[in-house]
């Protein structure tokens, strides 16, 4: 079930966007996932090779993390239980050059890579069946029970210490930046699609945590034309931010806002992936 998921995970094209479609796919995957709570499981992402490598690259890199995020969002499996990967158009499954082909190769694989701690707590062998693939533990046989126990102990004090880097690295404005990219809107509107109100609740979360944290919220969009300018767009997708936030009992005075429309792009408009980087949110912490 784990092997090829390229089918069902799918993105608004060139971009790191999920189709309804693939969201609906991820809940499914994540609830078999949460049958596993001890399994470790790589996300990797791949593309075909239109385009330039180094863009390819990026976007898997983005589909990656995105699927990890919703995974890690929506149905909570631990951010330390997946490895995230990423291989641009390196590792084709497909023939490139039809579209049946490339259509293969736009794919986000998840694997799952172990059981961890089971197979070190065991005296037999053991294999945890997942559909129709097989992951079989390393068996430890005749291992003197202080052995175990000491290997056990030292992978535990790894992820501890894993966990507690991650924690101690990450300011404010590192959550708020890595909170900034999940915050989706729907094309031409001010309506945050699911992904993007749960990013909101986490913003709230952030802020509940720092009392004293100030925030301003920088708007932009691309150069489409929506039948709304751009500017408007760009302050109603900040002000849609805002009354999320005071839903969720945050005091209006902790932010501030403001809207550019298009008029502050940071790549080129001439292209999907260009024109999704533009399209952001940035997330600024106020002294």
């Amino acid at each position: 079930m784990f092997k090829n998921f390229a089918g069902n995970i799918e993105f608004k094209t060139a971009t790191a966007i999920l189709t309804d479609r693939g969201e609906g796919a991820l809940m499914v995957i994540g609830e078999l996932m949460r049958q596993y709570p001890q399994s470790r499981f790589s996300i990797a992402g791949h593309t075909d090779n239109d385009g330039n490598p180094e863009n390819n690259m990026r976007l898997s890199k983005l589909r990656a993390k995105t699927v990890a995020r919703y995974l890690y969002e929506f149905k909570s499996i631990p951010e330390n239980s997946m490895v995230v990967e990423w291989f641009g158009e390196e590792q084709p499954v497909a023939d490139n050059s039809t579209e049946a082909g490339r259509q293969r190769n736009r794919r986000v694989e998840i694997k799952v890579l172990d059981a961890k701690l089971e197979s070190l707590t065991k005296t037999t062998p053991t294999t945890t069946t997942i559909a129709k693939n097989e992951v079989k533990s390393t068996p430890v046989i005749d291992k003197p029970k202080a052995e175990t126990a000491k290997v056990v102990k030292q992978v535990v004090e790894e992820a501890a210490a894993i966990v507690e880097e991650k924690e101690a690295v990450k300011t404010p404005q590192q959550e708020l930046n890595e909170i900034s990219t999940n915050l989706r809107f729907k094309t031409g509107t001010d309506s945050l699609t699911r992904f993007g109100k749960k990013g909101v609740s986490n913003i709230s979360k952030l802020m509940k945590a720092n009392p004293t944290l100030k925030l301003k919220i920088e708007s932009h969009t691309d150069n489409s034309n929506h039948g709304i300018s751009n500017l408007d767009l760009s302050n109603n997708r900040a002000k849609a931010i805002i009354e999320l936030l005071k839903a969720e009992g945050i005091d209006a005075s902790r932010i501030s806002s403001e809207g550019f429309g298009d008029t502050k792009p940071i790549d080129t408009n001439d292209s999907e992936m260009g024109k999704e980087k533009n399209r952001r949110i940035e997330l600024k912490v106020v002294n």
